[in-house]
């Protein structure tokens, strides 16, 4: 998803929201806003997920659902993403959840080649 989904997602919930020119509050405004309906997706579904808008406030992950692995934040930094804005840590946090999975899984990721050659008839 891009920023262009997580503003028709917002406008689908709420109604027109008019992107800033100019003026950072204006824009941490409109950041909150486009969050706000992703969240309110997620809400739908039963979880429960802060996202952070700015460096100083941090992603609270819920308790009840592991959408991720244990340090990795990639839900919060994609919500981030499609709604166009990364946070100065969202890099290093990438490069370390990537490590992790990569100690975690053995370093083997699925692809498409592995699932060819999966029996289809275990459907």
């Amino acid at each position: 998803m891009d920023q262009e989904g997580a503003v028709d997602i917002y406008e689908t919930l709420f109604g027109e929201l008019e992107k800033p020119a100019t003026g950072s509050k204006a824009k941490l405004a409109y950041r909150r806003s486009l969050v706000r309906g992703m969240r309110l997706l997620l809400a739908a579904a039963g979880i429960s997920y802060g996202i952070a808008c700015t460096n100083d406030e941090m992603d609270r992950r819920p308790h009840d659902y592991m959408l991720e692995g244990l340090g990795d934040k990639w839900v919060a930094r994609g919500i981030r993403n499609a709604c166009g804005f990364q946070l100065k840590r969202d890099a290093e946090e990438a490069r370390k959840g990537a490590q992790e999975r990569e100690e975690q899984g053995g370093g083997h990721m699925c692809s498409d080649e592995d699932e060819d050659d999966e029996d289809d008839s275990s459907f």
